[in-house]
């Protein structure tokens, strides 16, 4: 535990603070990074190796590729934390940037972030983003403290984690740059966060960037298991891909 009650991003010193090994691929732009995590790291059962692979295509793609394998069953749900901001100068925040999501489920969280109750419909709600519109237009009727999005939209609530197929999610778009992003994964979530958190300590100020993780649902260990565990003789596998 190291947010209250709760693991957040795989404890105290998670993945995303350790060295990873970094090989180029040959042929393509591309970086394999691979860490091999011991049993009982961070409290998580099984020694886990994790691959991922990072290319930049052709057709403006940042592609990412997923995979790990286990010495016991354990929690696996990898996802890309990258802060995104599309204006191009960084000093205007994301509230005018506009946003598509074609998912018709959230699920609404308690004080501690953690999902309560299930899928919720998404009508009549500032959750709905299936028609684009403003981060900013409704942000301010969610309430709370610090206020803003931090939650896990659905993407097809009958999908268990490491499947191939890509299902696009969601399209950003920049209206003082022109710069667009869409995302597309096989994953059943993907987080939407507007930085409500960020406090100036560096570039971004609060909701000075937003981020779109493409994962399984928060708390899936405790409430939708078969999304996240992972058991040895099988490999978990996941992609998402940034197109610009």
């Amino acid at each position: 535990t190291n947010n209250g009650p709760n693991c957040l991003h795989g404890g105290s010193h998670g993945w995303d603070k350790k060295l990873w090994n970094g090989k180029e691929v040959e042929g393509k732009a591309a970086v394999t990074m691979t860490l091999e995590s011991p049993d009982g790291d961070e409290g998580f059962p099984g020694a886990v190796s994790a691959q991922i692979t990072y290319t930049l295509t052709t057709e403006n793609e940042l592609r990412l590729d997923y995979s790990a394998t286990t010495t016991k069953p354990t929690p696996i749900s990898l996802t890309n934390h990258t802060y995104w901001n599309l204006s191009g100068n960084c000093k205007e925040n994301i509230l005018k940037h506009r946003l598509k999501m074609s998912c018709n489920e959230y699920l609404p969280v308690n004080e501690t972030s953690i999902p309560s109750g299930g899928p919720a419909k998404v009508d009549g709600t500032p959750f709905d983003f299936r028609q684009e519109h403003g981060i900013g237009d409704r942000i301010h009727d969610i309430g709370g403290d610090p206020g803003g999005y931090d939650h896990c939209y659905v993407i097809d609530k009958g999908s268990s984690s490491g499947s191939n197929e890509l299902r696009n999610v969601a399209e950003l778009e920049c209206p003082t740059s022109g710069r667009t992003m869409s995302v597309s994964t096989d994953q059943p979530g993907v987080q939407l966060y507007t930085g409500n958190y960020l406090d100036g300590d560096g570039l971004h100020k609060k909701h000075g960037a937003m981020c779109l993780e493409t994962q399984a649902y928060p708390d899936a260990i405790n409430q939708w298991p078969t999304q996240v565990i992972l058991k040895p003789g099988t490999v978990w596998s996941s992609t998402t891909v940034h197109k610009f």
